[in-house]
Parts: structure tokens; sequence; C-alpha cells
């Protein structure tokens, strides 16, 4: 029974730490431009996607246009950079 409790409590701090994780990605969302946003969600759906795929080939390509989508987001405000 003690390992049950453990268990639960262990999940409900797993759903706490993925909730305010996506309360900051949503607020780091919500303080974009709409062609940024738009961008990093196409940057997200990617690495979802490469998730999935085993093929070394399909993952360089997917990769690829990460990195392009990545590149478009940072040359869109070049002062922003961290």
């Amino acid at each position: 029974m003690k390992m049950l409790a453990e268990y639960l409590d262990h999940a409900l701090e797993f759903e706490r730490m993925a909730a305010a994780l996506r309360a900051a990605a949503l607020l780091q969302v919500a303080n974009m431009c709409a062609k940024c946003s738009e961008i990093h969600f196409k940057i997200a759906h990617y690495r979802q996607m490469a998730t999935r795929i085993a093929d070394r080939l399909t993952l360089d390509g997917i990769a690829g246009l990460m990195m392009e989508l990545a590149n478009a987001k940072a040359a869109r405000h070049p002062a922003e950079k961290k």
C-alpha cells in the first residue's frame, strides 16, 4: 500500500511539473510575434515527427528543416540575440 501511495505522489508531482512547463511554453509563445509563433509551432511539429521516425536520411532532412526555420526566426529579430 505504501508503494502505491508513493507512486501516486510521484505521478502527481510529475503532472504538476508538466503543467508548469506547458504554462511557461505558452507564455513564451504569447510574447512572440505572429510569424515567429508560427515558426515555433512548425519546429515543434517537426520535433514531434522526428520522435516517430527511425530512418537516418529522413531525420537528417527534418533536422535541416528545423535549422532553416530556427535561422529564419532569428533573422526576423536580429536585435534580440540572447
